[in-house]
């Protein structure tokens, strides 16, 4: 498995108001294109209750939703794993973020983890 190591991305943040309750964001950006098929996203306690992972696609110049996580009258759990095709990028976004984040590691894997079956 292939990990792109945080320490190669920069990251930005950002929340409409003092109390992140809704429309907040966290961005990693890479000097280079990477593959991304997996983001593991731990959080420091079950405050997220909705938010999309998106990357950026530079062709559109728009971001583009591979998934939306998470119900209005849910919570994310603690350690929230996205798995899907693998794309290649150089920005991706946790984004529409409600009642947070919390987040304290985002991990990010170039495809993603599969357990074998015998």
């Amino acid at each position: 498995m292939t990990r792109i190591w945080p320490t190669t991305a920069n990251s930005r943040r950002a929340g409409r108001n003092s109390g992140h309750n809704r429309g907040g964001w966290f961005e990693l950006d890479w000097d280079e294109v990477v593959s991304i098929g997996e983001v593991v996203v731990f959080q420091h306690d079950r405050y997220v209750k909705e938010m999309d992972l998106q990357v950026w696609n530079e062709n559109a110049r728009e971001w583009l939703t591979l998934q939306h996580l998470g119900e209005p009258d849910g919570r994310l759990p603690k350690v929230v794993v996205c798995r899907f095709e693998p794309r290649t990028t150089r920005r991706l976004r946790l984004a529409n973020i409600t009642n947070g984040p919390s987040f304290t590691e985002v991990q990010v894997f170039a495809k993603a983890f599969h357990i074998h079956q015998r």
